[in-house]
């Protein structure tokens, strides 16, 4: 790969400053961590009246990542039920704790976005041009964003924010950096911004969550690992 591949690492030319983690334990209600671990074992659980039912371990495994979350859709794709509000919780003492600075959350499923909105009235949804225009202009509290919608190509959300909430946890290396790229440490460092970014994870304690982040954290291990080792041979 060596004559095929040229390795530049922004941290090899520029004094940048590694992200400052927080990771954001949460504890499921009793009656939540139940109905979890019925999915869990029985890849069945009923919430309320509801059924709701996995019909495969891939299916089983979105549904408990959807129910660390707080949420769940049901067969249809369309209509979810509730299943604790722990991690909006979470997410409101982040906003009282943090002052007048915007904080990027990051979503994964679109129940998630609809739950936050629903408790946060006045956040940006970033998938709308208006609320994009808003957030570079500096407004709003919280802006929300799906990776997937909001990589490669958008620049200048840096120039207000340096805070980074990651509502759910996915596997995705990809779709972590590129959100993480929007304000992180290279963007301060183009906006002449002399300022740390913060990166706040919400964890549910003893769920699929705590595992999507060690499945992350052995791919940047592998990827930094080749990178390192591509540097070597040019």
């Amino acid at each position: 790969m060596a004559d095929l591949c040229l390795t530049l690492d922004p941290k090899d030319w520029f004094d940048l400053k590694d992200p400052i983690v927080n990771v954001v334990e949460v504890q499921l209600p009793p009656s939540a961590r139940i109905k979890y671990r019925e999915m869990e074992r029985e890849l069945f659980t009923m919430i309320g009246t509801t059924e709701v039912e996995a019909f495969s371990a891939a299916a089983k495994y979105g549904k408990c990542l959807q129910m660390a979350a707080g949420a769940v859709f049901l067969e249809d794709g369309v209509t979810w039920v509730k299943v604790h509000d722990e991690k909006l919780d979470a997410l409101q003492e982040l906003v009282e704790a943090t002052g007048e600075d915007p904080l990027l959350v990051s979503y994964h499923y679109t129940h998630e976005l609809k739950r936050i909105l629903e408790r946060f009235p006045d956040a940006l949804d970033l998938s709308r041009k208006d609320h994009m225009a808003a957030a570079m202009a500096g407004k709003g509290k919280l802006w929300l964003g799906h990776p997937a919608s909001m990589g490669h190509g958008v620049d200048g959300l840096q120039e207000h924010c340096n805070t980074v909430v990651f509502f759910a946890q996915d596997p995705n290396l990809e779709y972590h950096d590129q959100i993480l790229e929007r304000v992180g440490p290279m963007r301060q460092f183009q906006a002449g911004k002399n300022r740390p970014v913060f990166l706040h994870y919400l964890v549910a304690k003893g769920t699929i969550d705590e595992l999507e982040m060690s499945r992350r954290q052995t791919k940047r291990s592998v990827q930094d690992a080749l990178m390192d080792y591509m540097k070597g041979k040019q």
